[in-house]
């Protein structure tokens, strides 16, 4: 039997859900649990020997992920716009933070050491301080030139960005419901998979950008629907199909 602790102040105990969410979705088989005293919020793995090396894999990978998908993401928002209220605007920030994202991985995952406990604050705090300091000086300089920018230079720079990511094969199915969105993966014959139910405008065109598919099908139309469609269609042009 092995066992682990991830920690961090309670403030960001938000970080330890997210973890947990991440987590169990692949290893049911490990058991988890969580608790929290005056300062920490901690989440507990245990599980059998033969598991341990793949589970605190699955660890390291959900971090990293925190680090990027969140952590990096509200970083650039704070230094660039503070609070980015366009659709245009949020994508250009997330397609920065995804540029060159691989060398991120790599400097983060170098920096991970998985002992008997793990604190999260810390390690932000002073493992990855350096590669903040990266991202310090790519907002600066995007900062001194933002006020430049129109929509469609950002459209332009965007898609130059999506041109460098990884593509996955399959398509994205959008349905486009009420008040919000689903996501489905379709790949050759397979049954469709639900990637995300009941999500925003932005997380849809976050995804988009994440995954980088090679076809996007969007079914259906609601009023807050009109400028991510659009947007999709700016980026990924012809890739884009609307099914009515």
């Amino acid at each position: 039997m092995w066992e682990f602790s991830l920690a961090c102040n309670n403030k960001n105990r938000s970080i330890i859900n997210y973890i947990n969410q991440c987590f169990c979705q692949d290893f049911p088989d490990c058991m988890l649990t969580s608790y929290s005293d005056s300062h920490f919020t901690y989440l507990l793995f245990a599980g059998d020997d033969a598991i341990e090396n793949i589970c605190k894999d699955k660890i390291k990978q959900c971090v990293i992920t925190y680090i990027i998908d969140v952590f990096k993401y509200d970083y650039f928002s704070k230094f660039i716009s503070n609070k980015p209220d366009s659709l245009i605007m949020k994508a250009y920030i997330k397609a920065l933070t995804l540029y060159d994202v691989e060398t991120d991985i790599i400097l983060i995952k170098q920096s991970i050491n998985l002992n008997r406990i793990f604190y999260l604050d810390s390690f932000f705090n002073f493992r990855i301080a350096d590669i903040i300091r990266m991202w310090k000086e790519l907002c600066e300089l995007i900062k001194s030139n933002i006020n430049y920018l129109n929509n469609d230079m950002m459209i332009d720079i965007i898609k130059s960005f999506i041109s460098t990511f990884a593509k996955t094969s399959g398509t994205l199915k959008i349905i486009i419901k009420k008040k919000s969105f689903v996501l489905y993966k379709l790949k050759d014959n397979a049954p469709p998979i639900k990637l995300k139910d009941n999500i925003p405008a932005i997380d849809v065109i976050n995804y988009a950008l994440l995954s980088n598919p090679e076809r996007i099908e969007i079914y259906g139309s609601n009023t807050e629907s009109g400028m991510m469609i659009n947007l999709l269609k700016s980026l990924y042009n012809e890739k884009v199909k609307i099914v009515n």
